[in-house]
């Protein structure tokens, strides 16, 4: 009996200790200093920009307005006005040069299906040699285009631009919170795989590929995380994303309580979903192959979302600590402690030397309390999983 203990810690130990290390190692080796950053040459190429919008009228104005100075001789903008019922599409034909598509279908809503509406419009209007794929509520910042494109050009494979989300004024802690949390998913842990040349996850905006590898792309499905899947199929069959950090693209949390926690459900759900599924995918390609480049991006996929890793890590630490008086095997509840130690330990370094802007200590300290309340977002993903594309409720707060 006491054997089989022993053997059920170290099956809990292993995994979740697993996970705390990939991330804290992230987090470590993104704070490392470095080379300076590339700087890719401006290439000229034919380009196209898809953005899709349903319903965005509030919002896509200020990103036209910011987006189209930048369109040189060589690139596209075309807006597909998908499933809108409100006047998103007359405003963006007030923008000199903008395309606009409609597409209208009453069960397949959802950006994958615009997109593929998308390209199969470029298809039969001159392809184009570069796609971009900008989100109708995003701020590109200047010079980012030249910056994907060349990356894409120079290096062939798909490029990310760096994607951040900041909080609003009225937001709240709440917000300060998501805005650390997505600072440390979308950018340390993306210079951290960029330092080891491996994959990057997609982040649905700023995002730039080849023609053929869009076009080739399976897009027309209701995946409520359809960038995490892109990128992950892009991965395996050997086109895996990069982090392009010269380009930068920004949009703002949504300001309602509500509109927040739809997003986070179907953020965390998608990507929960995403790792019992596509996560042994990837890891039994990279050892197939083998490629431990994929390898190490399977293993950032399968991170789960920060509040469920602490949640996850607390629970396991009060299980092995049970487990240990009545087996006398200290050693898995030791490491375990050990390696949540480091873990906090990294997220600090991060917030003293990228987060103090965004949040306080007072406020760093209170984190416990936001992560009890994304309890029920975890426990809806075992008796109410958000399984369908659900518009995010935004108002036109960007800058």
């Amino acid at each position: 009996m006491i054997e089989i203990i022993i053997i059920f810690s170290w099956l809990i130990f292993i995994p979740i200790t697993l996970l705390l290390f990939c991330i804290t190692f992230e987090c470590l080796l993104a704070l490392l200093p470095t080379r300076a950053m590339t700087s890719h040459d401006t290439v000229k190429a034919k380009s196209a920009i898809l953005m899709p919008a349903h319903n965005e009228s509030a919002v896509i104005e200020e990103t036209l307005a910011k987006l189209t100075p930048q369109l040189g001789e060589n690139c596209r903008l075309v807006v597909i006005a998908d499933n809108c019922d409100d006047d998103t599409a007359d405003i963006a034909r007030r923008f000199d040069g903008v395309e606009v598509i409609e597409r209208q279908h009453a069960t397949q809503r959802g950006k994958g299906f615009a997109l593929d509406f998308g390209m199969n419009y470029l298809k039969e209007h001159t392809p184009p040699e570069v796609v971009l794929i900008v989100d109708a509520d995003c701020i590109v910042h200047p010079h980012s285009l030249e910056h994907l494109i060349s990356a894409v050009v120079q290096s062939g494979r798909p490029s990310q631009a760096l994607y951040l989300m900041h909080a609003l004024e009225e937001g709240g802690f709440k917000q300060k919170i998501t805005q650390f949390a997505i600072l440390v998913k979308n950018k340390i842990r993306p210079l951290a795989l960029g330092k080891l040349g491996a994959p990057v996850s997609l982040m649905g905006t700023g995002m730039a590929f080849r023609w053929e590898q869009l076009a080739d792309a399976s897009l027309a499905h209701g995946n409520i995380v359809e960038d995490l899947q892109l990128g992950i199929d892009l991965a395996i069959a050997g086109n895996g994303p990069q982090l392009c950090p010269q380009a930068f693209v920004t949009s703002a949390l949504p300001s309602s309580e509500g509109g927040g926690e739809n997003q986070r459900t179907r953020w965390e759900h998608g990507h929960l979903s995403t790792i019992f599924t596509q996560v042994p995918k990837i890891l039994f390609s990279a050892i197939k192959k083998p490629d431990l480049k994929l390898f190490l991006f399977g293993l950032d996929v399968a991170v789960p979302p920060l509040s469920l890793l602490v949640i996850s890590s607390t629970a396991s630490l009060t299980l092995l600590a049970m487990l240990s008086f009545i087996s006398g095997a200290m050693l898995p509840a030791f490491l375990l402690a050990f390696a949540m130690g480091l873990f906090t330990l990294a997220i600090l370094l991060v917030w003293q030397h990228h987060g103090r802007d965004i949040i306080s200590l007072k406020e760093i300290l209170c984190i416990p309390l936001f992560i009890l309340s994304k309890i029920p977002i975890y426990l809806s993903f075992l008796f109410r999983r958000q399984s369908d594309w659900v518009k995010t409720e935004r108002d036109n707060h960007k800058d």
